[in-house]
């Protein structure tokens, strides 16, 4: 099967300002946060880049450490946190992107 690299671009228009927001890599305990930014005014972007291969039943799957889930429903986290100097302000939280929308449009140009 062939591999393809599919890019995306995440936008976040309007941030929480002040919050650190980055990229969940691996899941569980164990894992860490890519891209981290921590939000002003400006809009946020993370540039994301996949691999990705059709299955048997010649679908395709998005694969690699930053997928979360089943092949056929993957998605991403991007993490949402506090800066050390603003605890009041979150916790910690994430936002979950599903692929499955995109990919139904990307299908037709592979």
């Amino acid at each position: 099967m062939t591999e393809s690299i599919v890019e995306f671009r995440l936008i976040v228009e309007k941030p929480v300002v002040g919050a650190v927001y980055g990229v969940q890599q691996g899941s569980g305990s164990k894992y860490e946060t890519l891209q981290k930014q921590t939000a002003g005014s400006a809009a946020l972007i993370f540039n994301i880049a996949l691999p990705a291969k059709r299955n048997k039943e010649g679908n395709l799957v998005l694969y690699g450490p930053l997928c979360q889930g089943p092949p056929h429903e993957r998605f991403i986290y991007l993490e949402l946190g506090a800066m050390p100097a603003r605890k009041t302000l979150l916790s910690a939280d994430a936002l979950k992107f599903l692929f499955s929308i995109c990919l139904t449009s990307l299908v037709a140009k592979l």
